[in-house]
């Protein structure tokens, strides 16, 4: 009777682990192929199929972000007008027949992020789980709340992305972390159908996450004015921060926001919309 038991209890055991292994399996593969539907897309968007970028990915992005601000003063104030150029290689026409949500792309070079950026008008946690083809997958898409216009004029706008362990969607934002990569890439751009946003960074550091669009009302230039001095009094060594560059409450900034596997954390990367 107990060989018996001891059989039967063998058997359970081989299963769980058989069930354990396929989980683990299936886990993997997510986690390889993670934002390999982006590449398709890109083709299919891209009025120079050149393009190339790869996707890597794995962390979700909770909507959480975090970050005070520094107020430099500024002569190179910007406006909607001049920080615009006119061009733009993104179909926005065909990208929206494949994204419906997708109305910006961002680049940033010598990284692997090279995505559309989406945003429900209903449900700020969609593109959390979902593509920018509405696909369910974990990887999710890049995105910003329906706190933030579309317009890029707000004077905070903060998208989403998750660090993938592949290396893909917004992962590679960790790379700003080495002082180095930061100096040389100091860049990036955001397309719009009505052009090119330039994006100056001045930022690039962990903070705790509170969510920034909830937690501080931009509106007000005095609070927007404290927020953008705290960022450039921060003085942890892990931080990198160019305080060559002039931020004012009449500048209009992105931050990049992902998460650092500590549930309590951010890490962020912002940048200036600056003239074309």
């Amino acid at each position: 009777m107990k060989k018996k038991i001891r059989t039967i209890l063998s058997i359970i055991l081989l299963v769980l682990a058989a069930l354990c292994a396929a989980v683990g399996i299936r886990g993997y593969l997510k986690e390889q192929n993670a934002g390999k539907t982006y590449a398709e897309l890109r083709d299919v968007v891209s009025a120079d199929s050149g393009t190339d970028s790869a996707d890597t990915s794995s962390h979700t992005p909770d909507t959480n972000s975090v970050s005070e601000g520094p107020a430099v003063s500024d002569s190179s104030q910007t406006t909607g007008e001049d920080s615009e150029s006119n061009t733009s290689d993104i179909d926005f026409a065909e990208l929206q027949k494949k994204a419906p949500d997708a109305y910006a792309w961002i680049r940033i070079p010598d990284t692997r992020i090279d995505y559309p950026i989406c945003q429900s008008e209903t449900d700020n946690e969609y593109y959390l789980s979902h593509t920018a083809q509405k696909e369910d997958r974990f990887e999710g898409a890049i995105f910003t709340e329906n706190y933030n216009s579309k317009d890029f004029t707000d004077p905070v706008t903060v998208i989403y992305g998750h660090n993938m362990k592949n290396g893909s969607m917004f992962a590679d934002l960790h790379r700003f972390s080495d002082k180095d990569f930061f100096d040389k890439h100091p860049t990036f751009t955001i397309e719009t159908a009505d052009g090119s946003l330039n994006c100056r960074v001045f930022a690039a550091y962990t903070a705790d996450n509170r969510h920034l669009l909830k937690n501080y009302d931009f509106s007000s230039r005095e609070i927007y004015a404290s927020y953008l001095k705290s960022i450039f009094q921060i003085k942890d060594m892990s931080a990198n921060i160019d305080d060559t560059v002039n931020v004012t409450p009449d500048d209009r900034i992105v931050v990049l926001s992902t998460c650092t596997g500590d549930h309590s954390t951010r890490f962020l990367v912002q940048a200036k919309i600056t003239a074309s």
